[in-house]
């Protein structure tokens, strides 16, 4: 019998795999994050220190979430990666966009896609949105749109075997 001439992967080349898969995993995701706030530093119920409270409201950016949802947007996102997201809604940012800043590529992707002014607002490096249903609704075209490019790569690569 032929023994096989490829060596068992080692520990560390596993664990390797194992991270990098993880921070795939990771890093295809989109977090969302719950604040807690601790009372006080003793665990005992029904005591409030107003000191350690605003110490963890101000440093956690709790302000700014309050902010923003006043105001009445739902979700904010930064330019670019609201652009690499969603970058395939639009024939100008996709497979990449060229124009300039990414801000302009946010503003043709929510214009091709027809969304009304009213639902989102530019602010210096963020898109805010008010109604979450939009996300909801951009989501389910970035997906129907990835199922059509993923189609259209398999017609092309069968049709370059077929000619071969």
């Amino acid at each position: 019998s032929a023994k096989s001439l490829k060596r068992p992967t080692t520990a560390g080349t596993q664990f390797k795999i194992s991270v990098t898969e993880l921070m795939k995993n990771l890093l295809s995701k989109n977090p969302n994050y719950i604040r807690c706030i601790k009372p006080n530093d003793f665990k005992r119920p029904g005591d409030l220190d107003m000191q350690i409270v605003t110490h963890q409201v101000r440093y956690l950016g709790l302000m700014e979430n309050v902010r923003v949802r006043r105001a009445g947007y739902a979700f904010r996102q930064s330019y670019d990666r609201f652009l690499y997201r969603y970058k395939m809604l639009a024939t100008s940012t996709w497979p990449f966009w060229r124009g300039g800043e990414d801000k302009d590529g946010v503003k043709e992707i929510l214009q091709e896609q027809a969304i009304p002014e009213d639902e989102y607002a530019f602010g210096k490096t963020k898109i805010f949105v008010r109604n979450p249903k939009l996300l909801f609704d951009m989501e389910e075209r970035r997906r129907d749109r990835m199922n059509y490019l993923a189609t259209l790569i398999q017609k092309i690569w069968r049709g370059f075997f077929q000619h071969k």
